[in-house]
């Protein structure tokens, strides 16, 4: 009687971030972001690690608004993370990990990714903005 096991398709091979054992996967990195920001205006966002002592979070946005307006994102990011996955809420309770930092884009760039990528011969339905990033390095690529 239909015993046929059932997959489901969680996230792409290496889309998972972790620098000290927590695992934030790209489903709890979007959800978080989007509950975080869920009142701004954000064009694009990727979220990446800083090595340091201690290590952290990035989260760089592209919005069209006011800097001001942006200013709570991170903590609320790091709030939304701490409910999503355990580990990284431990890791950040024993201050293992540091609070995330917020960086600001410039409008346009992830058009301007997105553009670079199609003219190197991306097929369109395969150019998905970058959630996750494993080096922080990309985010000076995204901003052009």
């Amino acid at each position: 009687r239909e015993r046929t096991p059932l997959m489901a398709f969680l996230h792409k091979a290496g889309a998972v971030l972790s620098i000290t054992g927590e695992k934030v996967t790209e489903e709890q990195a979007v959800a978080a972001v989007r509950a975080a920001g869920d009142s701004l205006p954000l064009a694009g966002f990727t979220v990446t690690l800083r090595l340091g002592d201690p290590p952290q979070y990035l989260l760089a946005v592209e919005a069209d608004c006011a800097e001001d307006r942006l200013s709570g994102l991170a903590q609320a990011l790091d709030a939304e993370l701490s409910r999503l996955n355990v580990e990284y809420a431990s890791k950040r309770e024993s201050g293992r990990l540091a609070m995330p930092e917020l960086r600001i884009l410039p409008v346009g760039c992830y058009a301007a990714w997105r553009k670079k990528q199609a003219n190197a011969g991306r097929p369109d339905g395969q150019i998905k903005p970058p959630h996750l990033a494993q080096r922080e390095e990309f985010l000076r690529e995204l901003a052009g």
